[in-house]
């Protein structure tokens, strides 16, 4: 039996990866409304420090709550996005919250090293999925973005870019509220 070199397997798997993200759906820009806006499930979670965040402590503010894995290929590529909205709306009551599902540290930093831009929203982990159950979390990537209120007003399954200006302006909207 013929062996292969380990650096040409290295060299397949890094083609058959790039191939699988090329080959991937592109990022929407839509937001499903909710007929009535529903009071968000409370919860506290540690994020990468293990400092523990409360979601009613952002009470006031817009909220895009994020429920991502490093192994989910959309999750991946909307990451960056979100930074960049959280870039635009940062001297504005506008918060971001990446909640990972099961993950460790260990496999958590060293991809959000990579990003670029590198993330300066908050990674909360869920590693029972105890929160992400509560919201209802079917597939990854799933969003939601709460009202100043803390009610869910909008969801989106699947990759979004969360940048483009139909997004910005759902968010500018609720700002103004």
């Amino acid at each position: 039996m013929r062996q292969t070199h380990p650096s040409l397997l290295l060299a397949l798997l890094a083609l058959s990866v790039g191939d699988a993200f090329a080959a991937s759906p592109g990022l929407s820009h839509t937001l499903t409304a909710l007929d009535r806006p529903v009071a968000a499930p409370g919860f506290t979670l540690a994020d990468l420090d293990e400092t523990p965040h409360r979601l009613a402590d952002y009470r006031g503010r817009v909220v895009v709550i994020n429920f991502w894995a490093v192994w989910c290929p959309p999750c991946r590529r909307e990451m960056p996005s979100l930074e960049r909205l959280r870039q635009r709306f940062k001297d504005r009551p506008f918060t971001i919250l990446a909640i990972n599902e099961g993950e460790d540290l260990d496999r958590i930093q060293p991809f959000l090293w990579e990003l670029e831009p590198t993330p300066g929203f908050t990674v909360l982990l869920d590693p029972e999925l105890t929160v992400s159950r509560a919201f209802g979390v079917r597939g990854l990537p799933t969003s939601v973005i709460l009202d100043k209120r803390g009610r869910i007003v909008y969801r989106a399954v699947g990759g979004r870019e969360f940048d483009h200006p139909e997004m910005v302006a759902a968010i500018e909207a609720l700002l103004a509220q």
